[in-house]
């Protein structure tokens, strides 16, 4: 999931040359989650109503290992002072229509005379948990109002938090965020839950663009798992049979 990243200030974090003169991570998953144990405070001892069955087995083998969630910290959400979504780090573990280059987002557009709000809240609502081998842990709607809706989705073993939010403007443009909280790396997370809602909006005559190797090739290229001894620590050819196809992989927590 996406927190299950790299944690870039992380003491553990170091960086090897490759070929290409690039620096790239290779700090281990195991190392990450350790720093997480003794840096953010645990999560709520339940998954969110809707997770998948076996949430609760994962929550009950945590506590008896001494261990709980860790969601990490709500960033500032909401409309920023200039009327739009929060924009992106530089990590490549956000979607946004305020983003740059490499995260941003064509604002979402509804059928003409739909009430939009009103089917992105149906469209969420059908969302299933574990589609894509994602968001186990189920999601919530935290705020809903006639033009901003905030989501939380949750991560299957560890229970990390990812963060959505849609604000409708007056033109009738859909802006759209979806950021993990922790990490560096997504495992193509953000990118698996919208396009999985924008398919659906399209069915339903919405102007919503996949996100594709094409149009966002930086974060492609940084889930490019041949340089990353993070990402071969857990996976495995059972879970990632094409790497240069990561969208593809099975969640290694998962599987």
């Amino acid at each position: 999931v996406a927190a299950m990243g790299l944690l870039p200030s992380s003491p553990f974090r170091q960086t090897t040359p490759r070929g290409d003169g690039m620096l790239t991570p290779i700090t281990a998953r195991r190392q990450a989650v350790a720093v997480l144990l003794s840096t953010f405070v645990a999560g709520p001892s339940t998954a969110f109503e809707n997770s998948i069955p076996e949430m609760a087995e994962y929550r009950k083998q945590a506590q008896l290992a001494g261990y709980s969630t860790y969601p990490g910290t709500q960033p500032g959400l909401g409309l920023q002072d200039n009327g739009k979504l929060a924009s992106c780090d530089y990590e490549p573990h956000c979607f946004s229509t305020s983003g740059d280059e490499s995260h941003r987002l064509e604002l979402w557009r509804p059928k003409a005379g739909s009430n939009a709000m009103s089917e992105l809240l149906n469209t969420i609502r059908a969302y299933p948990p574990f589609q894509a081998r994602i968001d186990g842990g189920g999601f919530k709607i935290i705020t809903a109002s006639s033009d901003y809706l905030y989501v939380q989705f949750e991560s299957l073993r560890k229970g990390f938090i990812d963060d959505v939010e849609f604000a409708v403007n007056k033109d009738g443009g859909v802006q759209v965020r979806s950021s993990s909280r922790l990490g560096f790396l997504d495992l193509g997370v953000n990118a698996k839950r919208l396009n999985w809602l924008s398919a659906k909006l399209r069915d339903q005559g919405w102007t919503a663009s996949a996100i594709g190797k094409d149009d966002y090739p930086y974060y492609f290229q940084q889930l490019n798992f041949t340089f990353d001894d993070y990402i071969r620590s857990v996976l495995s050819p059972q879970t990632c049979p094409s790497p240069s196809d990561p969208l593809n992989c099975l969640d290694p927590g998962s599987a």
